[in-house]
């Protein structure tokens, strides 16, 4: 009879601690209790706010020592003592890469436990030479069941030697009411939180590194505001293009991007220093913020593009739609398979069309009533992506891996 079970992730931002959360409700309804491990509290990564699930036990295996294989060898022994002594039987790992995840997956298994895949990966991020990919079918076939993101996640898992009915979706969720009910309340306030947003404008949030291709954006929008966007440029130069561009977060390219748009001729302004909206076309940078803050941006927006080049989901997309954004997402994002529909609820493109996202970019300035119809459709279909899908799919994780 299972009692236990246990899940691991790096650490726990808002993400973590709502799925976590939905799988102990889920389990706890078929008396497992469950146990949730982090390497660290912080995020190597990203700059969230530490989380910590009220309603589940929470243990850091961080130890103190150097980084490199000292400190995932001392990671993987500590998990192995703590599943060992707890008597878990079943382990929630988040895939096998980098090797503070490798060794964490050999010590469950060294335990004696069940072991379940979490992942998001998919072929369009495959970076694996060719024994690396032959190591990766050794590895996948090791697991007992899989918990992955959508459709390409189970197509790369499923090819990668696991059976088709071991796989479960649901992994890239967020907490959707939370997101909703914060973008309403922020739309609705008088005394706004984030001061110097444009009356109308298209959003990025995310981190400034190379892969979340935004200069392939900025590239798209000093286009747009010349009126060359789709096939009534007139209607654009005549007052249409009053719409900004606004880009949140932080990252080893912000100050590479924001010379890029000064050099395409486009008017740059930092949101938080400079907090004056003068209209029109420009760039407003934010720096990164927590997500009690992102709502506002998301609900404000005309549409939030992700232009991303590779991308292995985009759990922004999820949060975008959460809040009553319209999408204009990369073909090369994992999340578009399943949540992102053309015509419906956003757009697609291939990540270096420059062409095609101007045009894209230019439908919602001729037609300012797109933003609330996808906004309203994207609303309806990521009701279906909460953090309860994630429980119910770990469940059904947990008994494939015991054949039960």
């Amino acid at each position: 009879m299972i009692k236990k079970a246990a899940i691991l992730f790096p650490s726990f931002g808002p993400y973590h601690k709502a799925r976590v959360s939905a799988l102990a409700n889920q389990l706890a309804q078929i008396g497992i209790s469950l146990v949730a491990f982090r390497f660290s509290e912080r995020s190597d990564t990203y700059g969230w706010q530490p989380e910590t699930p009220k309603d589940v036990a929470v243990i850091t295996l961080e130890g103190g020592e150097p980084q490199g294989w000292q400190r995932a060898l001392g990671l993987a022994y500590r998990l192995f003592c703590e599943l060992r002594s707890g008597e878990i039987q079943t382990v929630f790992l988040p895939s096998f890469s980098p090797l503070p995840n490798l060794l964490c997956f050999l010590a469950s298994k060294i335990a004696g436990c069940r072991t379940v895949l979490m992942t998001e990966s998919w072929y369009g991020t495959e970076q694996a030479s060719m024994p690396g990919k032959m190591l990766k079918h050794v590895l996948v076939r090791l697991f007992d069941s899989a918990l992955v993101g959508g459709i390409p996640q189970t197509d790369y898992v499923a090819g990668y030697g696991m059976a088709r009915e071991k796989i479960f979706t649901g992994y890239d969720v967020v907490d959707v009411e939370h997101f909703a009910q914060t973008a309403k309340r922020w739309s609705e306030e008088v005394d706004p939180p984030i001061k110097g947003l444009p009356a109308r404008y298209f959003l990025n949030l995310g981190r400034f590194v190379e892969k979340k291709n935004i200069s392939t954006l900025l590239s798209a929008y000093a286009r747009f505001t010349k009126g060359v966007a789709g096939d009534e440029p007139s209607k654009i130069r005549n007052g249409m293009a009053s719409v900004a561009l606004v880009l949140v977060g932080e990252g080893p390219l912000r100050e590479a991007l924001q010379m890029q748009a000064l050099e395409l001729g486009l008017s740059v302004r930092d949101g938080a220093a400079d907090p004056i909206a003068p209209g029109g076309a420009e760039v407003v940078f934010y720096p990164f913020q927590q997500a009690d803050l992102t709502p506002f941006f998301f609900a404000k927006c005309e549409a939030f593009v992700l232009p991303s080049s590779r991308e292995e989901w985009g759990l922004v997309v999820n949060e975008a739609m959460a809040c009553g954004a319209a999408v204009i997402a990369s073909n090369r994002t994992g999340a578009h398979f399943d949540l992102v529909e053309d015509g419906v609820n956003g757009f697609t493109f291939s990540p270096q069309d420059v062409e095609h996202l101007t045009e894209l970019l230019g439908r919602f300035a001729r037609d300012p009533g797109l933003r609330d119809r996808f906004g309203k459709a994207g609303r309806e279909r990521i009701g279906a992506w909460s953090p309860n899908r994630f429980g119910r799919s770990g469940v059904q994780a947990l008994r494939a891996a015991h054949k039960v």
